[in-house]
């Protein structure tokens, strides 16, 4: 008897020949059937539970390329992307697309206060200023800095010195939760910086290890690239690349990072809402699961990005380190997309047992050419080949430029 292809559909273990969505962007082909594979991450959650997408793969893998090919694609569907480069890997890409770098450097202001503040669009649909969420990303980065200099956080009394602090500064602009305070005459007044905190904890009895502590983070200080009135201001462009290149010390990495995906968070995340469709790709993400600070962020933009229209898409060469540890899988977790490139053999092993492949999979990630891996979305799973068109690849294809 003929196998029609309805029957065959019922044969278990099911597959599909194409692969990924019915509408989106051409991500590239079946590696087997050369059928076109499609991604679309904004569907909706009737077709894909959220936007947010872990690639990873070795070096040489086509990892990057893969997220350059992505993001020029959906650009083109009107979706902004932020690149967290450390590398300058993005910066040639922004560049020649007319997009807006940031370049960070030790000691330099790279126009960003930490602690500016936005209305936000609450649950219910209105708008307000969140003091409250800033004084604890401010908190978040503070902390984060005592924990990585001196093996321990802020202690109860400097916590709530902080929070004081912070919270006198704002009651002296007369800023609330009212987003018409944040304006005097149709300016927006100005913010409070960190020299302001650093000041007003100095002259509180008990925050003395806490002001000092701050120092380092003040203009002129080693780690002085958040001490000032934002002047950084987000162009109608699709492309922004906040370049970390120069930032050579772990330590001042580490600060560049975690302020920069708050900072993202608070004004590329969350403006525009659902309306908006954006994008934040962070390139070497394993780089920042050395400090669980750094990567609980992570973990919050990909937790909380999706209901404002946000997707994050994580790029790593170092699966298995990315998967041992808790802050790591949740990330992977609250992606709904998977691309796998290729491994060497162990991380291809432990990546088909950790995503529950076939175990043919394996042989396939640990022989993949250059944009050849395994997709897995939306209940479906496809080898494909990441394939970008002739005339795309002068501005896929990696260009380290420095700061």
């Amino acid at each position: 008897k003929n196998l029609t292809s309805g029957a065959a559909a019922c044969c278990p273990p099911l597959s599909v020949a194409s692969g990924g969505h019915g509408s989106g962007v051409m991500l590239g082909h079946n590696i087997y059937t050369r059928a076109p594979v499609f991604l679309d991450r904004f569907a909706g959650e009737h077709v894909v539970p959220n936007q947010h997408m872990f690639i990873s793969g070795e070096p040489g893998s086509g990892k990057s390329v893969t997220v350059r090919t992505l993001t020029l694609l959906e650009a083109y569907r009107g979706v902004r992307t932020a690149f967290v480069d450390p590398e300058g890997e993005y910066v040639h890409f922004t560049q020649a697309l007319g997009g807006q770098v940031v370049h960070l450097r030790p000691g330099a202001f790279s126009g960003i206060n930490p602690l500016d503040v936005e209305p936000e669009t609450g649950d219910d649909g209105r708008q307000k200023v969140n003091i409250q969420e800033k004084i604890a990303d401010l908190h978040g980065l503070v902390a984060a800095v005592f924990r990585y200099q001196a093996g321990q956080g802020l202690d109860v009394r400097e916590t709530a010195l902080l929070e004081e602090a912070v919270r006198e500064l704002y009651a002296e602009r007369e800023i609330t939760a009212d987003p018409a305070s944040l304006y005097r005459g149709g300016v927006k007044k100005p913010m409070p910086t960190l020299s302001d905190v650093q000041a007003r904890l100095a002259g509180k009895p008990g925050a003395e290890r806490l002001a000092d502590g701050l120092k380092p983070l003040l203009k002129g200080g080693s780690l002085g690239m958040f001490d000032g009135q934002t002047t950084l201001h987000l162009q109608d462009a699709p492309f922004v690349c906040f370049n970390l290149r120069a930032l050579g010390s772990e330590f001042a990495r580490f600060v560049g990072v975690h302020a920069t995906l708050a900072w993202l968070w608070q004004s590329f995340a969350q403006r525009g809402g659902r309306a908006a469709k954006k994008n934040v790709a962070v390139d070497e993400a394993w780089m920042f699961l050395r400090h669980p600070d750094a990567a609980g962020y992570l973990e919050t933009l990909a937790r909380r990005g999706r209901k404002h229209g946000c997707a994050v898409t994580i790029a790593t060469q170092r699966f298995e380190e990315f998967a041992s540890t808790k802050e790591g899988r949740a990330v992977i977790e609250s992606c709904a997309s998977i691309l796998v490139l290729k491994q060497e053999d162990h991380a291809a092993r432990a990546a088909v047992d950790y995503f529950r492949l076939a175990s043919g999979c394996a042989g396939l990630l640990s022989r993949a050419r250059a944009g050849q891996g395994i997709l897995r979305t939306s209940g479906s799973t496809t080898a494909v080949q990441v394939s970008p068109a002739p005339f795309e690849w002068p501005l896929v294809e990696t260009q380290v430029k420095g700061g």
